[in-house]
């Protein structure tokens, strides 16, 4: 019968812990995923850095020279514009009806648009509302058969 009193360590690596193979083993499965966890931890470190320093604005206090003209040194002065609001070509719909500004309705997906008085006029929901028949032309869409 084998003495098993004999056998004191169960693995070659326990019963010679100052050997070099046990040395490169405590190195692969401590100090290498260490390593590892911290390079990983730094390239976060660094990622999140760099991308506040790119959100990060510098308020100035002139930041455009101003323009010249000329040879003049001294910054040419705001004109006030006059701008015109002209209507707008289409409106959206409030709630599926058009108003009574733009009472021509159109549909995006067929394409078409009906003036008031068209067969299908009262139960079309439109996507659009127009002012005028040439506005709807304008923007692509056809006029329909009924």
């Amino acid at each position: 019968m084998p003495n098993h009193r004999r056998m004191v360590a169960s693995h070659p690596s326990r019963s010679r812990p100052d050997t070099v193979e046990g040395m490169a083993r405590r190195f692969l499965r401590f100090l290498l995923p260490s390593g590892l966890l911290l390079a990983v931890v730094l390239l976060v470190r660094r990622t999140v850095h760099l991308r506040e320093e790119l959100c990060h604005v510098v308020p100035s206090r002139d930041p455009w020279p101003p323009i010249t003209e000329g040879g003049r040194t001294e910054p040419l002065e705001a004109t006030p514009e006059v701008t015109r609001e002209e209507p707008a070509a289409w409106l959206a719909p409030v709630d599926g009806a058009c108003p009574p500004t733009h009472p021509i309705k159109a549909k995006e997906a067929s394409g078409i648009y009906q003036p008031p008085g068209m067969v299908n006029y009262n139960r079309t929901r439109p996507d659009r509302c127009y002012a005028e028949e040439s506005a709807a032309q304008a923007d692509g869409f056809t006029k329909a058969k009924r």
